[in-house]
């Protein structure tokens, strides 16, 4: 039996590359010119558009565990960086989300963003982190009404919480899932400090992943 999948983005591609891993055929329709969906590869007069140029770190396993079983290396096609993002915004000073310090992870992350935000800052970053398992556990909500429940600043709304929502999952947040962000930050900053590593691709998105899965796809039988 044949198992479709609606929608050639990574996750669809993904979810078609461990079927076909498998042994099951698969049949994968994207409406889109090109896969790769908000990732993809965008042709504009004589340029090539990187289209979402998703941030990506060290958490995603499964993603890097995908590329390397259709033959991609992580290590050839990433640069591997810690953590070290500065937020420029102009009505507040520039915030520091950084491993870089004489101090062991996660005090280098906390003393970095005590040193931009002060401490009350910091306690209203904690405040949300601490409460990650009780929002898992209900019906999920927007980023956005997250943050005013956990009473964030309007500084750490508009300066770390609305770029790391939209460089992770490139939706603003009044319309971004508030539990896909709170499995983000449980799996990079509440993990090691490999797992917050920011992936710097070498190429374009639609180049690194999705024509090659879409090969791989093919070889094992299936239809793209």
């Amino acid at each position: 039996m044949t198992t479709l999948i609606i929608g050639g983005g990574w996750s669809g591609l993904a979810a078609a590359i461990t079927l076909s891993q498998q042994g099951h055929p698969v049949h994968l329709i994207e409406s889109a010119k090109k896969l790769g969906g908000r990732a993809r590869n965008v042709d504009w007069q004589d340029h090539t558009i990187d289209n979402g140029q998703h941030m990506m770190i060290g958490a995603y396993q499964q993603m890097l565990e995908i590329m390397q079983l259709i033959g991609i290396s992580p290590n050839e096609v990433f640069h591997r960086l810690p953590i070290d993002i500065t937020i420029q915004d102009n009505q507040f000073q520039p915030l520091h989300l950084s491993a870089k310090s004489w101090l062991p992870w996660p005090l280098s992350l906390a003393w970095n963003l005590i040193k931009s935000v002060g401490l009350s800052g910091f306690y209203q970053v904690a405040w949300l982190q601490s409460h990650i398992p009780k929002l898992l556990s209900k019906k999920d909500i927007t980023v956005s009404e997250w943050l005013l429940k956990t009473n964030q600043s309007q500084r750490l709304i508009r300066q770390l919480w609305e770029p790391l929502c939209l460089a992770t999952l490139n939706t603003p947040i009044d319309q971004a899932s508030a539990h896909v962000l709170a499995k983000v930050l449980q799996d990079s900053l509440g993990k090691n400090k490999a797992a917050a590593d920011l992936l710097i691709p070498k190429q374009a998105l639609g180049d690194l992943f999705p024509l090659i899965a879409a090969n791989y796809i093919k070889q094992h039988g299936g239809k793209v």
